[in-house]
């Protein structure tokens, strides 16, 4: 049985168990690109996508289900992207759930997500099942712990990427207004300290590369500045509704080919 049918089936099983909730209605967003991202595209700058998703429950067990679909040529159909998930909770011990990824253009094949949380540990193993040939493979493994050490909060993430049998971990501890993490894999420290409204996140990479992060809570939303020395600046305003993203290399703003790019997006749920 293909993915798709297969979640529409525990879909609806899981409505019928949860007494025929309310189907929900869709989410549309439109995105607009002006400069560089726009060229060469059927739709120019446009860039309409549809979600849908809906929950239930089966079996003492959260269900929801849902698909994706970007709309980038009137002359095709769309391929959209569907994904299930299901999960078990206990309690005074945790959470297990289970996640399914699936692109309509590569139909056997299913991304898989297995978690499990309990004691303040989380554990993580992402992997894929080819339909066809019959076959499953892991691609990796995390695990997360949180702790309270110092007056404040560590938090420990070791990972192990099993095709390229690399081991990385993430740590990152907090107190009060600031934390800090050490990322072994990107080889980067990350500081972050917020002021009131304002947070102010620098990051250097121990080949020596920079960059700084500023943000602002408005009202309604959030704007956010990112400067990276000798490549680009960006300045990004979201208030849930709307997202405008404004991106440019440093030597952008004298030549305007040099790839600007401004993207707009509009989200509007009908629920």
């Amino acid at each position: 049985m293909k993915f798709s049918s297969a979640l529409l089936l525990v879909n609806i099983v899981a409505f019928s168990d949860a007494g025929a909730p309310k189907v929900s209605m869709p989410k549309v967003s439109v995105g607009l690109n002006v400069g560089e991202d726009a060229a060469g595209k059927p739709l120019g700058g446009l860039e309409p996508r549809v979600q849908w998703q809906q929950t239930g429950t089966v079996a003492g067990c959260d269900v929801e289900g849902g698909f994706s679909a970007d709309i980038t040529n009137t002359d095709e159909v769309p391929s959209p992207s569907y994904w299930g998930k299901i999960k078990k909770s206990f309690e005074g011990i945790g959470d297990l759930s289970l996640r399914g990824d699936v692109d309509s253009a590569f139909m056997e094949k299913v991304a898989l997500e297995l978690r499990a949380s309990g004691y303040g540990t989380d554990a993580q193993v992402q992997g894929s099942v080819d339909t066809k040939s019959r076959t499953g493979s892991v691609s990796k493994i995390q695990v997360s712990k949180t702790v309270d050490a110092l007056g404040g909060s560590l938090k420990v993430n070791p990972s192990y990427n099993v095709p390229s049998s690399a081991v990385g971990a993430k740590i990152g501890y907090s107190l009060d207004n600031t934390s800090v993490q050490v990322d072994s894999t990107a080889k980067k420290i990350t500081v972050a300290h917020c002021f009131g409204k304002d947070t102010v996140t620098p990051s250097v990479t121990t080949g020596g590369d920079f960059s700084l992060s500023y943000s602002r809570t408005l009202p309604e939303g959030t704007v956010t500045t990112s400067w990276t020395p000798d490549d680009s600046i960006g300045v990004t305003w979201d208030d849930g509704e709307w997202q405008t993203t404004f991106k440019a290399p440093l030597d952008g703003l004298v030549n305007v080919n040099q790839g600007i790019k401004v993207n707009m997006r509009r989200t509007i749920d009908f629920n």
